[in-house]
């Protein structure tokens, strides 16, 4: 059994695409090629690769509640190509609460599918995309405390030494507990590539927390990386223009 993974973000690195990819490649039974598309000149190498492939992930961002451009253009040139036997999974992720709101863009992979003949077997539309990316950060920082943590302890720093190891902890937990609906969802569908079987479309966001506390951590965040990383001050955020 073998299973393409498409990687569609624009994003070179640390996207949280290729952080689902590699989620759900993880639970994938049978050989795994994974491709991450930077344009036209990939058609060939995803065609060879399709040639004795069972299996097609699409792995994209939502923009602007749909497909990115290069994406649909993608899609178009492979229309009359790709193998008609092919099963075709789709995992799109947004930076919304709800993943439903992926729904419009998987319906799109949806009727691609009606078009080229191949097999439409579902999908997963995941929320919070871009807090799950930020979460992953945990686990560096939490390897890292716990090191420090260890050295502090052999020093006979005890205090500090408990303090980094429980910080670790700390870290690991939020990480996993936040998480723990991706992971699910991935394995869960992960099961139906393995198997070639229908998985249908299905939606989650991340665990255990509800949509007011991610709205006011989103909003933490973002007011923290306007002004970190492009110096906005958080009172411009919030100023009305004119746009007249």
């Amino acid at each position: 059994m073998k299973t393409v993974f498409i990687n569609l973000t624009p994003k070179k690195r640390n996207s949280m695409s290729g952080y689902l990819l590699r989620t759900t490649e993880l639970f994938t039974k049978g050989e795994c090629v994974t491709i991450n598309y930077r344009g036209g000149a990939d058609d060939k190498k995803i065609l060879s690769e399709l040639e004795n492939a069972q299996n097609l992930v699409f792995v994209t961002p939502l923009y602007v509640d749909g497909l990115p451009s290069h994406v649909l253009e993608l899609l178009q040139r492979l229309e009359n190509l790709v193998p008609k036997e092919l099963n075709v999974y789709t995992l799109c992720n947004c930076g919304f609460y709800e993943g439903e709101q992926c729904e419009l863009a998987l319906n799109m992979f949806k009727i691609w599918c009606k078009h080229s003949g191949t097999n439409f077997c579902g999908g997963l539309g995941l929320g919070a995309g871009e807090m799950h990316r930020v979460l992953r950060w945990n686990i560096p920082i939490s390897a890292i405390s716990a090191v420090l943590g260890g050295l502090s302890l052999a020093f006979h720093f005890h205090t500090l030494g408990i303090s980094l190891l429980w910080n670790a902890f700390g870290f690991i937990f939020f990480w996993f507990i936040f998480s723990l609906n991706m992971f699910l969802s991935a394995r869960k569908i992960a099961k139906s590539i393995t198997k070639s079987k229908n998985h249908g479309l299905c939606y989650s966001t991340v665990s255990f927390c509800p949509s007011w506390l991610f709205t006011f951590l989103a909003s933490g965040y973002w007011i923290l990386r306007a002004f970190f990383f492009h110096g906005i001050p958080f009172w411009k955020i919030f100023k009305r223009y004119n746009l007249k």
